[in-house]
């Protein structure tokens, strides 16, 4: 029954009519609750995220000075 269903925690994400938590979410990414790929949403440009499962995009930090972020960066890129 869909009243039986659970939400897929932050973090993680669930593929369809899995009973548990498939795996983290990958670098560069983040999983808000009901995620369904490991790729569900990406760190935004000029943002990165180095670890594997981020919850929000609070998770996704600012590129430092010097260094560039591209969508779904999981390190800065040195812009030298």
């Amino acid at each position: 029954q869909e009243s039986d269903c659970l939400t897929c925690p932050m973090g993680y994400y669930c593929e369809e009519a899995s009973t548990e938590p498939t795996d983290l979410c990958d670098e560069g990414y983040y999983c808000e609750a009901g995620s369904t790929t490991a790729q569900q949403d990406p760190c935004p440009a000029g943002t990165y995220n180095a670890f594997k499962g981020a919850g929000s995009i609070e998770a996704c930090a600012d590129c430092p000075p010097g260094y560039r972020c591209a969508q779904a960066a999981s390190a800065p890129d040195d812009c030298g």
